[in-house]
This record gives structure tokens, C-alpha cells and sequence, in this order.
């Protein structure tokens, strides 16, 4: 979700578009499945990485796991693919299909103005005559912006006794505004940021630029579609996803609940390799605060790449093919659907990074084949090499 770690995007793109591509990169070839571990193996040995779960998915089913290291180092508790942790960007996912959902049923329109059903107003003042739309948020092209203030989204319940020590040099840069942070809900946080009367609104909210001309990557422009299902169905951004998608796919491991962070199964996050991230909540919970497993996540995939074919369970096909197929060129080789990225080579994608996690997920439109990994560790210079391959050594394995 922080998507102003240039040296993760950098490599997320590298990684995704050669795992989404038919060209393989030069160097080893794999043989047999054998060799594949035993690279893989290799490479995890050099990381810097604590511990993770990848799962490759091919005709509606797991053709290969691969789990290593730790969930936590100090009790030496393995990460499998049923470890639970936020995956950050990857949450936007479930907006994409709640969306749709709401679509579906007749409860959202995506051209629509979002103060038809916000209760509050949300305008760029501007361009105070374009109005926002439900696709404008989805596509990041809402001219809303991430500023300063979105840090105050990480609640860190013992942010008082935190000092710079504990924290990445990043976090630790705003770690003035985090002790301040309250656990309010997310529709308080989006009026403070984004009304004029809000207390943490600023001018660098909106763009310049007019609603639906330029494609941003903005986390509380998603946050924000997340309310507006919630505004037009009359149900809670959780239970609507709950409901309509973690229930009907069996994800008994996935949930917007931070007491999760208390649960057994949930990993200890890691700024390197052996630094823990003191814990902490987001939220905005539907931009970056899903907690699940890898396993558990396969199910959701399994699902997204039967939507994509014309054959899924929980939304039309037409609500299929809108949330796939390209609503916002953002340059001539990529491309948003309704969050999900595109690219020209076919498929669908999304990363995610946020404290002591990084995740990625893809399906190769070529190969017929979704991969997923997860990752209890920051994306940062020491871990991002050798995940990306990782990533692109098991990418290149036809399972």
C-alpha cells in the first residue's frame, strides 16, 4: 500500500510483468520440480526475507506451495500457508468486487456523482463542476491524492513507549504524527481529510488536475469507494464483503477484524529480517487492512480467474468483464480495470507493501496460471532483490 517505496515499485514491475509474460529471463533453466525447490531453497537462504508462503493456482486448484521460514522468529514458528497477515494494497481487491457486487445488484451506479450516496460532500474544489464518480475512485483517476496526513491511518496502540529505534527510517520520520493517531473509523478519517471544514484538510488533497483526466495511485481515493458501498447498500464495508464474498468461498481465515492480530495463526511483521514492527491497525481498512492466509487468499483467486473466463460464483459476468477489462489507459503497456492492473499481455495483478509486509498476486493470462506469495518482512533494498527471484524463478516454472 506504500506506494511511495520507488525501489519496491520498481521491482514489483520488473517481477509481475515477467511472471505475466511468455519471454523468460535469461539465465537458469528450470528442469523438473526438483531443481525448482532447490533453487528456491538457495535463494531464501541468501534473503533477507523472515518468512513466506507461495501458492501457484492452475485449473481451479493449488498445483504447488512453497513455505519457509518463520511466522516468528523468537518461538521458531514456521510461516505455512495458513500464517495470517495483513496484505496491504491487496486488499483494493475486495473493494473491486464489492463494487461490482453492489453493481449487480442495482445499488450502485459506477458513473454516478459518489454524493448521491456519500453523507457528507466530496468534491475538488478545483473543478467544482466535474463531479467524483464510483469509476473515478476505482481506476485512481479521482484527483484525490495521498498527502502527509494519511500516516495518521496507522494506529499503533503503544505508539507512546515507540521510539525511532523501533521503527524503519521511514516510519520513524512521521512517528510525531503516529503517537498522536486515535482508532477512529474510517468514515471520520475520510471527512477529516477530505472535506473543507475537516481538521487535516489541505489544499494538496485534490489534484489540479480534473476528475477522470489523469490516473493516480491514491489509498484514500480507495478507502473512500469502500464507504460509498457501505453508504449504498446500508450494510458495513466489512459485513458487505463478508457476506458477499468470504462466506460464499469458505475463507474462514480472512477478516477486517484487528483483533486478529492477536490470533495464533497471525505472523509477527518484520522491518529486516530481524527487526519486529511494533504492532499496529490500520484505519483505513478497505485501502490495506485485510487479514488472511495464503491459503485462504487461493480461494479468493481461484474465484477472480472463473470471473475472468466467464464462469465465477459471486458476481455477473457482465460485473466480470467491467472489473477486467481496461477503464483507464495509464500508459501504453498498462492499464487499470476496476482496481485490478492490466497489462497488454492479458491478465490481471496487484502488490502490496505496508510495515513488516509485502505481497503480490497475479494472474498469467498466457500460462493460465495465478501465483501468489506473501511475506512477513518490509520491502526495502536487503529483502526486494531476492523475492523478486524468487517470485520470477517460480514464475518461470510450467506447472
Amino acid at each position: 500500500m506504500n506506494q511511495a517505496n520507488t525501489y519496491l515499485l520498481i521491482i514489483l514491475c520488473l517481477a509481475l510483468s515477467s511472471c505475466s509474460t511468455k519471454k523468460l529471463s535469461p539465465g537458469l533453466v528450470i528442469e523438473d520440480l526438483g531443481t525448482l525447490n532447490r533453487t528456491v531453497d538457495k535463494l531464501f537462504a541468501e534473503s533477507e526475507i523472515t518468512g513466506f508462503s507461495c501458492l501457484a493456482i492452475k485449473d481451479g486448484a493449488i498445483v504447488y506451495q512453497k513455505n519457509m521460514g518463520y511466522a516468528d522468529l523468537k518461538t521458531q514458528r514456521p510461516y505455512t500457508k495458513t500464517s495470517v497477515q495483513n496484505i496491504a494494497s491487496i486488499s483494493k481487491t475486495m473493494i473491486a468486487v464489492a463494487v461490482m457486487k453492489a453493481v449487480d445488484q442495482g445499488k450502485l451506479n459506477l458513473d454516478a456523482d459518489i454524493n448521491d450516496y456519500l453523507p457528507f460532500n466530496v468534491s475538488n474544489p478545483k473543478h467544482p463542476n466535474t463531479p467524483i464518480t464510483v469509476r473515478h475512485l476505482a481506476t485512481h483517476s479521482s484527483s484525490i491524492n495521498d498527502t502527509e496526513d494519511y500516516i495518521r491511518s496507522y494506529y499503533f496502540p503503544d505508539a507512546t513507549g515507540i521510539s525511532k529505534l523501533d521503527m524503519s527510517d521511514e516510519y520513524g520520520d512521521y512517528l510525531d504524527i503516529i503517537k498522536t493517531n486515535e482508532l477512529i473509523d474510517e468514515s471520520t478519517f475520510l471527512k477529516n481529510i477530505l472535506t473543507t471544514d475537516g481538521k487535516w484538510y489541505s489544499k494538496d488533497v485534490y489534484s489540479k488536475d480534473e476528475p477522470g483526466s489523469i490516473s493516480e495511485y491514491s489509498n484514500v481515493a480507495a478507502t473512500l469507494a469502500g464507504f460509498v458501498v457501505e453508504s449504498a447498500t446500508g450494510m458495513s464495508f466489512e459485513d458487505y464483503t463478508t457476506e458477499h464474498i468470504f462466506k460464499p468461498l469458505g475463507m474462514t481465515q480472512t477478516s477486517w477484524d484487528y483483533e486478529t492480530t492477536g490470533d495464533d495463526d497471525f505472523v509477527t511483521r518484520y522491518f529486516t529480517k530481524t527487526k519486529v514492527v511494533p504492532n499496529y491497525y490500520l484505519i483505513t481498512k478497505a485501502d490495506g487492512g485485510l487479514y488472511t492466509s495464503t491459503n485462504d487468499f487461493s480461494l479468493f483467486m481461484i474465484e477472480m480467474v472463473k470471473g475472468y473466463k466467464d464462469r465465477g460464483t459471486i458476481l455477473s459476468n457482465e460485473a466480470y468483464d467491467i472489473m477486467f477489462s481496461s477503464q483507464f489507459v495509464v500508459e501504453e503497456d498498462f492499464s487499470v480495470g476496476i482496481f485490478w492492473e492490466r497489462n497488454k499481455t492479458g491478465g490481471f495483478k496487484h502488490d502490496g507493501s505496508d510495515p513488516g509486509v509485502t505481497t503480490i498476486a497475479s494472474y498469467n493470462d498466457a500460462k493460465d496460471r495465478a501465483l501468489i506469495i506473501f511475506t512477513n518482512v518490509d520491502a526495502n533494498k536487503n529483502t526486494m532483490p531476492k523475492l523478486s527471484e524468487i517470485w520470477n524463478t517460480i514464475g518461470r516454472y510450467d506447472f
